[in-house]
């Protein structure tokens, strides 16, 4: 099974820990973030611009990835 997991912040100190985590447990790490120079861009399998979390497109990124 191919196991992935998305998260839609990664500008944090924590983003980093979260992906090498998850890549350790066998998973496919996505992340998005509005600041195309978040931190978590360096350590996801796939990085994706958002748009700004009060975007009403923000709440159908999970759907369209």
């Amino acid at each position: 099974m191919n196991k992935k997991i998305l998260f839609t912040v990664a500008n944090n100190s924590g983003s980093v820990y979260l992906a090498k985590e998850f890549k350790r447990l066998g998973f496919q790490v996505l992340m998005g973030d509005f600041n195309p120079d978040a931190i978590g861009r360096f350590f996801a399998d796939r990085f994706f611009d958002l748009p700004p979390q009060s975007s009403y497109s923000y709440s159908i990124i999970p759907i369209a990835i």
